[in-house]
């Protein structure tokens, strides 16, 4: 059972999810896991949560939380300090442990290894942290950093003006200036660089009394761990440190373009923690390496009255969410006085006060799954309006009736890549519209599995349903979706006539033969006017054989488009898809509906979207221009000038009569964002993106 809430600690308030056994017992054994930084913190979201389930099925209590700056938390990335994270953490840990654990293990993951190891050091529950795991550990920060500058200077070469081309040493310098320098949508500050700068895991030496796995992910079979990592062991060695590793074979899941779990790393982890007891002398086998140790650790059977009492307490704000109320902690039942004073100001809680604004976490039921999901509260304002604003619209509005439900599209969850969608949902809650964003079923912290773009109507329905119950005055629905997110919303709002609006950035329209034509279009033709392509030629070092095989694919597909053998999405098992994405979809009915503008009371209930609709055409442009024109509400369009999927709905607009037709009504309004590339990466693109969000929703 998953639990969302929010830790005040002392810099603010922290999301964490916390995952709770079936069984009914005071949880004595926790494992507290360490996420890593930035987008990997996004891609390793499934990985962790597939982990922590299995751990709650092995009888753990699982804590994961984000980081000040990070995921759901409270502040800003550019403001964070290495040391901020670490005190976070130390909180949490307190606080772990005067809910009575006796146990507790840590699982760092990536550069949340070091910081794992780091809170090892300094916390004052060593006594009762058995076991520490690192999962595919950041040997040095310098490198990490690097890397991630690198991330920065990738993005700048698929720039049309390359006249500024960047290295990773300019931007160190940058940095030295002390200039904020914004990477892969991240506002990196020169702190938190010398912070990271300066880690290393060889000045860290855990405790020899803490047992410490060190595993590794590699896609070959029978690997060792990486160079780095064997330096780095060796020298622990050296110092009299037993370390236990594995390497499982499985996908790099922190680094993947679409979202991939590595299950033989959450077995090989769940094996580390079941350990009764392990020596330096001892051979670690997980199923992958030599002999096997000892037995299955049994739960602590012996449970007191007080930690019972505290279980219930944690499973009612499982089970009753909505409550305003804190949970407060006993000081009482704390064993160690000296963080007495800290534990008064450390609370759990279903709603955060973050900059001024009311968020509330909370879980919902689809299907029998239980999806996760944050509702933004508009902040109480006065109940005069400006001549300007109608009455019925949500600017200014003390009782808005009007609000956002964020579709999420891609392989995010409902964060967003860079904290897109947490950042735009805070300022449009600033500006008095209510916001809400939830997981599909199957992403980033929602039970069950998914099932691919096409078959997210259940989930979006049920998520308007307990919109409704969290804000009871909402009578209009506004879905807002990025890529396919924004193709899912578009099929679906027909479908439901508590939706009045639709504002999509850059739908999903993917068809191998408008690939094919965009990438000729908009990549092949505005590399012929860059004069870094000709430089290349001139010198000799550019790779005609590659960009001919290349070409030659590209028109491939348009030729098998002309022969009426590709350009069409078969709705089946395999959904249309780039490259390595496989969206499984499922049946169901399709009625229309386009009544505007009415209250969300009762109304019977329809299933399914345009998407999963049986109809004779499965071509995915066609379904997209049908949902549009079933739809009667207003829509605004968002469209990026540097990215494919904007460039082939682009495409497919000029060459469809249908989608042509639904996007020169009336109701449609087309934003260009020229510079601006898939995600919005940069500050001032996102800002634009609110900016024009907020315009069109004031506009009627």
């Amino acid at each position: 059972m998953v639990h969302p809430a929010y830790i005040h600690c002392s810099s603010g308030d922290l999301f964490v999810l916390i995952f709770s056994p079936e069984q009914n017992a005071a949880p004595e054994r926790w494992a507290v896991i360490f996420p890593p930084m930035a987008e990997e913190m996004n891609k390793c979201r499934k990985q962790i949560n597939n982990q922590a389930r299995q751990l709650c099925r092995d009888g753990w209590t699982v804590l994961v939380p984000d980081y000040h700056g990070t995921g759901d938390s409270s502040g800003e990335f550019v403001d964070v300090r290495w040391s901020h994270w670490r005190q976070q953490m130390l909180d949490i840990l307190d606080w772990v442990s005067v809910q009575g654990a006796s146990e507790i293990a840590l699982i760092g993951v990536r550069l949340g290894a070091l910081l794992a190891l780091e809170v090892l050091s300094a916390s004052q529950h060593r006594t009762v942290i058995e076991k520490v795991v690192l999962w595919q550990p950041v040997v040095s920060g310098k490198l990490w950093l690097n890397q991630f500058l690198r991330l920065r200077v990738a993005a700048g070469l698929m720039q049309t003006d390359k006249s500024q081309k960047e290295t990773p040493s300019m931007l160190r310098q940058q940095l030295r200036n002390g200039q904020i320098v914004e990477v892969a949508g991240y506002a990196l500050s020169p702190d938190l660089a010398d912070d990271l700068e300066a880690l290393a895991l060889a000045d860290v030496r855990p405790s020899g009394d803490v047992a410490v796995f060190w595993l590794e992910v590699s896609s070959q079979t029978k690997a060792t761990v990486l160079p780095a990592s064997s330096h780095q062991l060796e020298s622990w060695k050296a110092l009299g440190v037993s370390v236990h590793t594995d390497v499982v074979t499985g996908d790099a899941f922190w680094s993947t373009q679409e979202i991939a779990v590595a299950d033989k790393l959450i077995e090989a982890t769940s094996h580390c923690l079941s350990e009764q007891s392990v020596t330096a002398n001892d051979t670690l086998s997980t199923g992958h390496g030599a002999s096997a140790i000892a037995t299955t650790a049994p739960v602590a059977e012996r449970v007191t009255s007080g930690q019972q009492q505290m279980h219930s307490e944690l499973m009612d704000l499982a089970n009753n969410m909505e409550r305003t109320q804190r949970y407060v902690i006993d000081e009482s039942r704390g064993s160690r006085a000296a963080h007495d004073a800290t534990m008064t100001k450390t609370a759990l809680t279903s709603r955060a006060d973050i900059g001024g604004l009311k968020e509330q976490a909370f879980g919902f039921e689809c299907s029998g799954s239980k999806l996760i999901a944050i509702l933004h509260n508009p902040p109480e304002v006065s109940s005069e309006l400006p001549p300007e604003v109608p009455s019925n619209k949500v600017a200014g509005d003390p009782t808005p009736t009007r609000g956002i439900l964020i579709v999420v599209g891609g392989p995010q969850y409902r964060v967003g890549s860079h904290r897109q969608f947490l950042q735009l949902s805070r300022q449009l809650a600033e500006s008095g519209v209510p916001v809400m964003r939830f997981d599909y079923r199957g992403m980033g912290d929602s039970e069950g599995e998914f099932l691919g773009f096409e078959s997210v109507g259940d989930d979006i329905r049920s998520a308007i349903d307990n919109y409704q119950i969290q804000f009871p005055q909402l009578k209009e629905v506004i879905l807002w979706g990025l890529c396919d997110g924004a193709t899912a919303a578009a099929c679906y709002a027909s479908t439901d006539p508590r939706v009045t609006g639709l504002i999509l950035l850059n739908p999903w329209v993917r068809t191998e033969a408008g690939q094919a034509k965009a990438y000729l279009k908009h990549y092949y033709w505005q590399r012929l006017t860059q004069p870094d392509l000709w430089r290349k030629i001139l010198s000799g070092k550019f790779d005609l054989k590659a960009s001919a095989v290349s070409l030659g694919h590209s028109l491939k597909k348009l030729s098998k488009q002309a022969e009426g053998t590709g350009a069409s999405v078969v709705v089946g098992d395999t959904a249309v898809s780039a490259p390595g994405r496989h969206d499984k979809t499922t049946g169901g009915s399709h009625k229309a509906g386009n009544a505007q503008s009415q209250s969300i009371a009762k109304r019977p209930k329809q299933s399914g979207s345009v998407l999963e609709a049986g109809t004779s055409n499965d071509n995915l442009i066609d379904k997209l221009a049908s949902g549009l024109n079933l739809f009667n509400g207003p829509v605004l369009l968002v469209l990026s000038g540097s990215d494919l999927t904007a460039a082939e709905f682009k495409e497919a607009a000029r060459t469809t009569r249908s989608l042509k037709k639904t996007l020169s009504a009336k109701q449609t309004s087309v934003q260009h964002l020229d510079a601006a590339d898939h995600t919005f990466s940069r500050q001032d693109w996102k800002q634009q993106v609110t900016n024009i969000t907020q315009t069109w929703l004031q506009s009627w």
